[in-house]
């Protein structure tokens, strides 16, 4: 009995610790997987900045070349020995309006003048001669033109007393004779006569020849003195004293600086935020431009980009050139403007300029870095702390920033870190900065 009962809790010992180890067992197989350390998310450190749209003056840049707005060849109109020169007539002289460049020797000209006077009046004589003559010859027709008309009076009354038998044939032929002549005589003289208005005609046409000879001559004498049409600068000179100059050949060239112009070249994509048109009644035949509505334009010295800076206007447009796909426009730049300021150079012409024009606002824009922008036109944002990519449409690129006309919404959050290939949906740690015074630099620009 006492074996049994051994059996049986020897049995029942050796149960319990097959149970016992198989829950060992068991524990060893859950304890690694209990164990195992859980995958934790790692943020990216991003900054960024909150985006508002808003309206932004746009300013189109471009450079050209100062020039003035009126230049001059002066030549001569009369050739001849120069006699006189103005004291300031060289490359860089100013001269006042209607002071004299130069002076041709005169005295050929005066002698010209005394000639054609004395010809017209010898001239003005041979008419008043023909025209008494003429009166002379109209009284002497009419007075042979009454002895004709006795004459043929004479030879009718003798003519009639012939056939009543008084007188004799001799005495009317004597008649008819007196008739012949006298009417001959009053012939010749209306012929003459018919002469004298063909004479005073040819004689009138000489004196006018005269006279105009006169206008010639003294106006050649007045052009002896080469004046200055306007005040200006002298750009070129080439006459001195003695020098034989010939009409119409250009000795001076005269530069007008009261008002010069710059001709800027424009991308034809930076015009069309340049330019804006004054509207017109009517429509008008010609395609070209109308007239742009003026702008307020700011010139900056290339070679002193920090130096001085003067105010200009729009002007007009002056072409398109459709191989570089740009519109070139006039920008003027007053005298008063351009004169030098303490310590500083004026503007003049021949400087390389830049030139900065005042274009049409973008409304409702977000102005973003351009460094935020990706090359295919994407931006990162910031939502929700996760990383979201979106597509923009740009609206116009500077150098620091870009306008985005689409993509943005208010109050967006956009990342100005440098992201290589971010996965969407990806954990951020933003750290928001203040935007950026793109205004202010731009204004300083």
């Amino acid at each position: 009995m006492r074996k049994r009962l051994f059996g049986v809790g020897l049995g029942l010992a050796i149960i319990a610790l097959a149970a016992l180890a198989m829950v060992f067992m068991f524990s060893l197989k859950e304890a690694p997987a209990a164990a195992a350390i859980q995958p934790v998310e790692k943020a990216l450190h991003v900054e960024a900045i909150t985006v508002q749209p808003e309206d932004v003056p746009v300013m189109v840049s471009g450079y050209g070349r100062v020039r003035a707005v009126r230049e001059v060849q002066i030549a001569p109109e009369v050739s001849g020995r120069v006699t006189d020169i103005h004291p300031r007539l060289a490359v860089g002289g100013t001269v006042a309006a209607g002071e004299v460049l130069f002076a041709v020797d005169p005295e050929p000209y005066a002698a010209a003048v005394a000639d054609t006077r004395a010809t017209a009046t010898q001239q003005e004589a041979v008419i008043a001669r023909l025209e008494l003559e003429h009166a002379n010859a109209c009284a002497q027709r009419e007075l042979l033109e009454r002895t004709r008309a006795l004459a043929e009076a004479q030879f009718q009354r003798t003519e009639q007393l012939l056939k009543e038998g008084i007188g004799s044939q001799a005495e009317v032929e004597r008649a008819e004779q007196e008739l012949v002549r006298a009417q001959n005589e009053a012939d010749q003289a209306g012929r003459a006569l018919e002469l004298y208005p063909l004479r005073l005609a040819e004689a009138r046409g000489v004196l006018q020849s005269a006279q105009t000879g006169i206008e010639v001559t003294e106006r050649n004498l007045r052009h002896t003195r080469i004046t200055a049409p306007f005040a200006g600068r002298v750009k070129q000179a080439g006459v001195e004293q003695g020098q034989i100059v010939a009409q119409g050949t250009p000795v001076v060239t005269l530069a007008d600086d009261s008002a010069l112009e710059i001709s800027v070249p424009l991308d034809a994509r930076d015009a069309r935020f340049a330019l804006e048109f004054e509207p017109e009644a009517t429509p008008r035949a010609s395609a070209w431009f109308s007239a742009v509505k003026p702008a307020a334009c700011r010139v900056r010295w290339t070679e002193d980009p920090d130096g001085a800076a003067w105010e200009g206007q729009l002007e007009r447009v002056e072409s398109y050139d459709e191989t570089a796909r740009t519109i070139t426009v006039a920008v003027r730049v007053a005298g008063h403007q351009a004169s030098p300021k303490a310590g500083q150079f004026p503007l003049v012409a021949g400087m390389f300029c830049r030139v900065d024009i005042a274009g049409k606002p973008l409304e409702r824009v977000y102005r973003v870095p351009a460094a935020a922008v990706t090359l295919d036109n994407t931006l990162y944002l910031a939502a929700e702390d996760r990383l979201k990519t979106v597509p923009v449409a740009i609206a116009r690129a500077e150098s620091d920033f870009v306008l985005v006309s689409q993509g943005l919404h208010p109050g967006d959050r956009v990342i100005t870190t440098r992201l290589v290939n971010p996965l969407d949906h990806s954990l951020l740690n933003v750290v928001m900065q203040p935007e950026p015074q793109l205004a202010a630099a731009e204004g300083e620009r």
